[in-house]
């Protein structure tokens, strides 16, 4: 019973963060592609948000995904995460308040 109560709790949270994201990001111009990846992301999706794995769920090259990273990035969308100079990982501005990180939960 306690860990259907957790699970629907991580549920309604990931619900509700996807809510607030769109609302607080309704007025910045995203590609379709862009909306597609950034839905994948705060759908739970279990990796980390970078170039290479951007690029394999919108099934573009890298070229092409890191440009539509920077693009986010500089709209404040993604937010550079400390620590690797070279394949950078993001996380996504939920809020003024809250970044999610994506990636798995044991790191």
């Amino acid at each position: 019973m306690s860990r259907a109560i957790e699970s629907a709790g991580e549920m309604l949270s990931s619900i509700l963060d996807k809510s607030i994201f769109w609302q607080t990001h309704a007025l910045v111009v995203v590609s379709d592609r862009q909306n597609s990846a950034l839905n994948i992301y705060l759908d739970g999706y279990s990796g980390k948000l970078n170039v290479k794995n951007w690029a394999k769920q919108v099934k573009v090259f890298d070229d092409t995904a890191a440009r539509d990273v920077k693009d986010l990035a500089q709209k404040g969308i993604l937010v550079p995460q400390p620590g690797r100079v070279r394949d950078v990982s993001y996380g996504i501005s939920i809020s003024a308040d809250r970044i999610l990180v994506p990636g798995p939960k044991d790191e």
